[in-house]
C-alpha cells in the first residue's frame, strides 16, 4: 500500500488523492489540481451545443461546449449537484474548478436528460445565437469540498460514531433475520420435495441425491444465519448502551433568547425533554 501511494503521489504530483471522486476527475482531465471555485460563472449555451450533446451523460453535456466556448474549458463533468470545468484560473494556472449549478442550470439538466434537446430548446428557448445564462455558483462553505470532507471525517471518528455503529448493526440483523427467512423457506420447500420424489423414485435416483444434498447445505446455510444473528443482536445491546450514554446528557433548562422562559424541546443534542423522558423511563426499569 506505501508503494502504491509513492507511486501515485510521482505519477500524479499535483492531484496525488486516492478517492473515487479523485479517480474519475483524473480519467477526464488528466494531472490537475482540484479547487471550489471562488466566483460565480455564467454560461451561454446555443441549441447546437445541446444538438451535438448525449441525455444522461455528464463528460458530453451542452454545457460542455459552452464552456469551451466561453471560459476554454477542454473538458468537462456536469452533474446535479456539482460541476467540474478545467480552465486558466486569475494567475494563469489551469486548475478543475468545482462548481454549484443553480436552479436554472439544474432544470435545464433535468430537462435535457428526459426530453432531450427539444425538450430544452421547447423549455428556455434555445437559438442558435445564445439567449439566455446559466449561472454556476462558487460553492458555499457548506458546500465547500473542504467542510464536505470534515463533516464526513466527524461522522466517522466523533462520538456520533458510536450512534450510526448502533444503528447499522440493529440494521444488519434486521437484514440477516430476512434472508433466514427466506432461507427457511428454501429449506422447507426443499424438504416437501424430497418428500414427493421418495415416493416416485429409488433413493438411489440422482434427483433424489441432489435433493438431500441440497438440503444438508440450506440447513448448514440457515444455522450459519442463525449463529450471525444472535451475535449481531448481541453486538447490538451492548453498542445500543454505548449509545444511549452519548445521546442522553443531563438537562440543562435553556432561555429564549429575549424573554425569561424557559424550555427543554432542545432534542438535537439529546439533551432536552425527550431524552429526559427517556432517561426517566430507564431509571424506573
Amino acid at each position: 500500500m506505501r508503494k502504491n501511494k509513492r507511486s501515485d503521489k510521482k505519477r500524479y504530483p499535483n492531484n496525488p488523492l486516492r478517492n473515487k471522486v479523485q479517480k474519475e476527475l483524473r480519467k477526464v482531465f488528466g494531472d490537475l489540481p482540484v479547487v471550489d471555485a471562488t466566483r460565480s460563472i455564467q454560461l451561454w449555451p446555443t441549441d447546437k451545443d445541446f444538438a451535438v450533446a448525449t441525455p444522461c451523460d455528464p463528460y458530453n453535456c451542452g454545457f460542455k461546449r459552452a464552456a469551451t466556448r466561453m471560459c476554454g474549458a477542454r473538458a468537462a463533468v456536469v452533474f446535479q449537484s456539482a460541476a467540474y470545468f478545467d480552465h486558466l484560473g486569475p494567475d494563469g494556472v489551469r486548475r478543475i474548478y468545482r462548481y454549484v449549478p443553480k436552479t436554472a442550470a439544474r432544470t435545464g439538466i433535468t430537462v435535457f436528460d428526459d426530453d432531450g434537446v427539444e425538450g430544452v430548446i421547447k423549455k428556455f428557448g434555445l437559438k442558435p445565437t445564445p439567449t439566455i445564462a446559466f449561472e454556476f455558483a462558487a460553492p458555499t462553505r457548506s458546500t465547500s469540498r473542504a467542510y464536505i470532507s470534515n463533516h464526513g471525517r466527524k461522522l466517522r471518528t466523533g462520538p456520533r460514531r458510536v450512534i450510526i455503529d448502533s444503528w447499522m448493526t440493529q440494521k444488519r440483523a434486521r437484514e440477516a433475520q430476512v434472508t433466514l427467512t427466506k432461507t427457511t423457506a428454501d429449506l422447507d420447500h426443499q424438504k416437501e420435495r424430497l418428500q414427493h420424489l421418495s415416493e416416485r423414485y429409488s433413493p438411489q435416483a440422482p434427483t433424489v441425491i441432489e435433493t438431500q444434498r441440497q438440503i444438508r447445505l440450506l440447513k448448514d446455510k440457515a444455522q450459519a444465519q442463525r449463529e450471525r444473528i444472535g451475535d449481531l443482536r448481541e453486538k447490538a445491546v451492548e453498542q445500543k448502551a454505548a449509545a444511549d450514554k452519548i445521546r442522553l446528557k443531563e438537562f440543562k433548562p435553556k432561555i429564549v433568547a429575549g424573554t425569561h422562559h424557559q424550555h427543554n424541546l432542545n432534542v438535537r443534542n439529546g439533551s432536552g425533554f425527550f431524552s429526559t423522558v427517556r432517561a426517566g423511563q430507564q431509571m424506573a426499569t
